[in-house]
């Protein structure tokens, strides 16, 4: 089974955890990083590639789906 590289970008740290335990509890799914806004999601998935992207909406500073518009080959993406 092939494994699935997901980033959380959520602002809120109970939805974070609850997404992380989920993921961790999951054998083919692996968690490569959890962002708190979406500047820092950008940085980071610029340098990284995921296959997909838990992400919420409403965030402090940049939303989930002008932060989405940003990406150049953007992964899959549930919006939370």
């Amino acid at each position: 089974m092939m494994e699935i590289r997901i980033a959380i970008v959520e602002d809120e740290p109970i939805a974070q955890e609850i997404l992380t335990k989920y993921i961790k509890k999951s054998e083919n799914l692996r968690l490569t990083g959890t962002y708190k806004n979406a500047l820092e999601a950008l940085e980071s998935l610029s340098r990284n590639q995921v296959d997909l992207i838990l992400l919420d909406i409403e965030m402090p500073g940049m939303n989930g789906l002008s932060m989405l518009k940003q990406l150049k080959n953007p992964p899959k993406v549930i919006i939370t």
